[in-house]
């Protein structure tokens, strides 16, 4: 119960919110992000257009592209980014919170009460102008 209410009182960060916090800096809404599974909540707080890499491929280049996904549940699903379409982006590599990806799960057993102080490298392609 002290570990809930302690939770309460600090400010919480995780890898999906410093990706979003990336791109309320870095991208416009409507703008275009090929991504490896829905990202529902990438649209939700940000106004990008989400292109969801298990079920198609652009038609044409995205904006950015997310190798591996900021809200999912699961890191079993990478995105395939082909060496053709490399040469077109610049990578990105931005320091998030290496949180459990069941963080925010409302289950006592996986709940992360506080934010982690570690960090990992998270990759982002954006394309070039």
């Amino acid at each position: 119960m002290f570990q809930f209410i302690r939770g309460l009182n600090e400010n919480y960060a995780d890898r999906f919110t410093d990706v979003r916090d990336f791109f309320y800096k870095e991208a416009h809404a409507g703008q275009a992000v090929w991504v490896p599974d829905p990202e529902f909540p990438l649209i939700f707080y940000t106004g990008l257009k989400v292109v969801d890499g298990r079920l198609r491929t652009p038609e044409s280049l995205p904006d950015w592209i997310l190798p591996e996904s900021a809200s999912g549940l699961s890191n079993d699903r990478l995105l395939a980014i082909p060496d053709s379409v490399k040469p077109y982006y610049d990578v990105i590599r931005i320091r998030v919170h290496n949180s459990d990806r069941l963080d925010n799960v409302p289950e006592p057993d996986c709940y992360q009460y506080g934010a982690t102080s570690k960090l990992t490298d998270f990759l982002v392609y954006r394309k070039r102008m």
